[in-house]
């Protein structure tokens, strides 16, 4: 019989493995470092000093304490060998916990005396998982792989990233992500915006090899190994499922062993009965006394597990993996059996058994470990859980029956192994839910597959109905859904063209029952209509049970609608972006303005290229009653009511000059979403417009517009999601201001301060899925624009804040780096760059503690204000084909840069703090702010720091108004004006920028 082992990397076996050390040298002072032929040997030399000197070398751990120090016997031009191994400069390295390693270099007189050169270098080792999901590439849209060390850092990968491929022919997605942190390393595996497959992979001598040491920027060395993951099949595991009533010891048959704390008895499956299994098929399993059942001929046992997957195991299933037991009083065992030992007193019953039910294609094959014992569980708390395979779906169910202990080293699995694996001999591919940790309770049930039923029942479609308009489909289920499952991409209508656009929940809060399906027209109103739902359309909130594939399910037509107005409200679930009919026809709208009401406009309902719109006229009498009844700054809001595609607001050049007067904002709320004016940024607007145009006041007009962007815009989103690796969550919205006047439209592009627009979430979304929303942009890209979260009267909605006009979608992106997982700026790095303000490198890592040039920091608050670059710099030093010649002259046009004195940029330049506060003050003021100010407010602002008077006179205001509003620190008293801004310190400004000006959260 094979025996399971327990192996612990050898480091020196790993430290003898070779490689060679890449280019460049690295190089401090005159001090370099070359490669050698061993990945772990590095020689250091110091070519200007010979004979009399020689290298002092010491190593240092994490806490700076010293692990080994050597001097060279020869001079400092001769090489003088750093090795890397457990026995010298880096005594008891363990690559399964590995630690950065400081190495102090110095050239000093033999004589004695202080060093004349010296140089400080970090080695680190890098681990890059490798692996592979087998996923159809119709799954693709929406595929992901999370890689996440032990320390919870994490690297999330996506087609088209770099080490991603997708091999159409194989039908396989291989990644390879690099991480600093040590595993193991959990993978979760997502296609189609779903889980879909899961491993964890803990790396050892046989799936761990280093590939290449390298040289890097910052005097850092890096040695890579690399951990393959092997094949990641299509498991994910569901722990809500109920536990079934299964028993195994009436009827089934007792399972007899050679012995009672180490054996595998091999049974056959029922006749007819195949199991497939990651990717095989076995008609035998292995039962075995140690919580373990393995498929194949069951000849393999083992204690315990000291890795995971167990690369010497066949497949198998875990449900309680332990050093167990079976104790029976004398005399108990079965005919067959080993002579019993009297160990657990007259009461010992330890009993293995297993049973088949159901018909032949339905059958479930059921293993139950009947009052069985952990080892060294000296309560004597006996043990009860069953497994069960599922022939129809091959699915597979584990139930805890008795799992407590009156130890709690060992209650509730405490000392177990919970999870699934591939043999060991193929891909290592395995899904772990728990090890030693107490989440074995007695009760639960686990449900392992690909759409995790067990045989039980999920959510069932009941009824299914169109609206009049035909762009609304709603379904009804008969049990509560979960709303973290998108359904759009697994509806489907027959008897039409039209397709599911989007799709969301509705229904009470925490028990959606329905789903609201947008379409992208409207279904034809004549002819049968059904509706198809893929497997895994949805899942039960309760239970997580997936639905199956429904077909053919026939739709119901609601009755035209009659009224044009519908409710009003402050905000309402989006509505759908195909053409809503309402007739025509008009109606008094109602106006607010703190606290006091007045029928402010006339609505008329319309039609135009086939979109329901609604537009509401301003009426200069009512809005003068309502300004006079209103208080300071009054915000006249303006609901128009639900059924509209687009809705447009007029307000003569007379009524906005009366609300520009009071400096009062224009907030027109429809279903759509809501859109806040300043009236003093569109009078300065109107002004301008008049001048140039001629017209006169009374013939002008300002036309505020919210509408559902129409499909070319919604393609465009979904090709720069697929560019960019974001979900979009909710059809686009398109907000626009113009200046009808003489004849003319003139669009207003821009503000000059931001104007915050509101966009409802789609029924059930959790607010916490949106990261941030983006403006459409002529050539087809996005820009991040600044958004936060509100709930108004219930409805979860966002708030984008922008100085420009446009087509706004919102999105979920999430974002990770390899490189900040215990960085102090870790916060601020992942949510500026998952609101696509920051980017890394290709590498995966974001090089926190880098120099930022003066082009980076222009190119990242222009991205941070929401702004788009482009425009044409007025720099003499800025090449109109540059990356950052765009941000330069966006920046200079909003007053954010200025650039020096001889006409120059100097954008290569690694811009100073004292750069920066400037830069940043004058983007804090855009962004409301309080400006920098003079005098004995900046002595006074000022006053704290140590250096202040190393702060050059023009940056002086710029820095006290930064103190004064919390965005600048300092560091240690001190404001160290001429230093180096760090990518890791523009992240954290940036954030705070935008936290402070209210534009996101936190």
């Amino acid at each position: 019989m094979k025996m399971g082992k327990r192996n612990k990397l050898s480091a020196v076996l790993a430290l003898s493995l070779g490689a060679q050390l890449l280019a460049p040298v690295l190089a401090s002072a005159e001090i370099k470092l070359e490669g050698t032929d061993s990945p772990y040997a590095f020689n250091v030399t110091d070519p200007d000093y010979g004979e009399g000197y020689a290298l002092d070398v010491a190593s240092y751990d994490e806490r700076h304490e010293l692990l080994y120090r050597a001097t060279s016997e020869t001079d400092p031009a001769e090489p003088f060998t750093i090795a890397v191994d457990p026995y010298t400069w880096v005594p008891n390295f363990d690559l399964d916990d590995p630690h950065p390693v400081t190495f102090e270099v110095k050239t000093v007189p033999v004589a004695g005396g202080d060093p004349v050169d010296e140089a400080t270098y970090t080695w680190s080792m890098m681990s890059t998982v490798r692996g592979a999901v087998n996923v159809p590439e119709s799954l693709l849209p929406g595929s992901s792989v999370t890689v996440t060390a032990k320390t919870g850092a994490s690297v999330v990968l996506k087609p088209g990233d770099a080490g991603v491929a997708y091999d159409a022919a194989g039908g396989r997605l291989t990644f390879a992500a690099d991480l600093a942190d040590p595993g193991p390393y959990a993978i979760q595996a997502n296609a189609d915006g779903r889980p879909y497959a899961a491993a964890v992979v803990k790396p050892d001598d046989r799936n761990r090899s280093i590939r290449e040491t390298k040289a890097e920027a910052g005097n850092a060395v890096h040695s890579y190994f690399d951990v393959q993951a092997g094949v990641l099949y299509p498991y994910v595991v569901n722990d809500r499922v109920p536990l079934a009533d299964l028993d195994a010891s009436q009827d089934g048959t007792e399972i007899a062993f050679d012995n009672l704390d180490d054996a595998t008895t091999a049974v056959d499956l029922p006749e007819g009965f195949r199991f497939a299994f990651y990717g095989r098929t076995y008609d035998k399993v292995g039962i075995g006394t140690n919580g373990a059942l393995y498929f194949g001929d069951g000849d393999y046992t083992a204690y315990g597990m000291d890795r995971f997957p167990d690369a010497d195991a066949p497949a198998a299933v875990y449900p309680f993996l332990s050093d167990l037991v079976l104790r029976r009083a004398l005399g108990g065992g079965p005919e067959g059996g080993p002579e019993s030992r009297d160990e657990g007193g007259p009461d010992a019953d330890s009993r293995v058994y297993a049973k088949t039910v159901g018909e032949p294609g339905d059958r479930r094959f059921i293993v139950q470990w009947d009052r069985v014992y952990s080892l060294d569980d000296e309560s004597d708390a006996p043990l009860s859980f069953q497994t069960v395979l599922y022939e129809k779906t091959g699915d597979v169910r584990v139930q805890y029956l008795a799992t407590a202990s009156g130890d709690p080293d060992f209650d509730a699995g405490g000392k177990a192994l919970a999870g699934i694996q591939d043999a060991g001999d193929s891909d290592y591919g395995g899904l772990l839910y728990a090890w030693n940790e107490p989440k074995l309770a007695a009760g639960l049930a686990l449900c392992y597959g690909l759409h995790p039923r067990c045989g039980e029942a999920g959510p069932a479609l009941t009824d299914a109905k169109l609206d009049a308009a035909g762009t609304k489909l709603t379904l009804t289920f008969d049990q509560p859904l979960d709303p973290a499952v998108s359904p759009a991409r697994y509806l489907s209508l027959e008897g039409t063209a039209a397709a599911v656009e989007s799709a969301g929940y509705a229904g009470e809060a925490g028990a959606y029952r329905q789903v609201v399906a947008t379409l992208s027209d409207a279904a034809a109103g004549d002819g049968e209509l059904e509706v198809s739902l893929r497997e895994d359309a949805v899942r039960g909130e309760a239970r997580g049970i997936a639905s199956e594939a429904v077909t053919g399910f026939p739709v119901t037509k609601e009755p035209p609608v009659t009224d044009p107005s519908g409710p009003s409200g402050p905000t309402g679930p989006s509505a759908p972006s195909g053409g809503t009919t309402a007739p025509s026809g008009t109606t008094g709208l109602q106006g607010t303005a703190g606290g006091a009401a007045v029928q402010l406009a006339t609505g008329t309902a319309g039609e135009r290229d086939g979109r329901a719109t609604m537009t509401a006229a301003i009426d200069d009498a009512k809005l003068a009653e309502l300004l006079a009844q209103a208080g300071g700054k009054p915000v006249v809001v303006l609901p128009v009511g639900d059924g509209f595609d687009r809705v447009d607001a007029l307000l003569t050049a007379g009524g906005l000059q009366a609300l520009a007067g009071r400096s009062g904002t224009l907030l027109l709320r429809t279903a759509i979403g809501s859109y806040a004016l300043p009236a003093e940024e569109i009078a300065a607007a109107l002004a301008k417009t008049l001048t140039a145009s001629g017209a006169s006041p009374a013939d002008a007009k300002i036309r505020v517009t919210i509408a559902k962007a129409g499909g070319d815009a919604a393609n465009r989103l979904q090709a720069a999601a697929a560019q960019g690796g974001f979900e979009v969550l909710a059809p686009p919205v398109e907000f626009a201001a113009a200046i009808e006047a003489g004849g003319k439209t003139v669009p207003i592009e821009a503000l000059g301060s931001f104007a915050k627009r509101g966009i409802p979430l789609p029924n059930g979304m959790d607010s916490a899925r949106l990261t941030t929303a983006v403006m459409l942009d002529e050539d087809g890209g996005v820009h991040a624009v600044p958004t936060s979260r509100e709930t108004r009267e219930g409805v979860p909605a966002a708030v984008v804040s922008s100085l420009t006009n446009g087509v706004i979608a919102l999105i979920h992106h999430e974002a990770s780096f390899t490189d900040t997982g215990r960085h102090w700026a870790q916060d601020a790095i992942v949510d500026l760059a998952s609101r696509l303000v920051l980017s890394g490198g290709a590498d995966g890592r974001f090089r926190p503690d880098d120099q930022v040039t003066r082009a980076e920091f222009a190119a990242i608050l222009l991205r941070a204000l929401g702004l788009r670059a482009g425009g044409t710099a007025e720099f003499g030093d800025v090449d109109p084909s540059a990356w950052y010649a765009g941000a330069a002259a966006k920046a200079a046009a909003y007053g954010l840069v200025d650039g020096y004195e001889d006409g120059r940029f100097r954008p290569d330049r690694a811009v100073t703090r004292e750069e920066a506060m400037v830069m940043l003050a004058r983007a804090a003021k855009r962004a409301g702010l309080p400006a920098p100010a003079g005098g004995a407010e900046t002595a006074a602002a000022l006053a704290g720091f140590k250096d202040r008077a190393a702060l050059a006179g023009w940056a002086a205001p710029s820095a006290a108004a930064l103190i004064r509003a919390g965005l600048v620190r300092g560091s240690a008293g001190e404001l160290r004006p001429n230093a180096a801004m760090t990518r890791a310190e523009t992240a954290e400004l940036a954030q705070r920028l935008l936290r402070q000006a209210g534009l996101i959260d936190g």
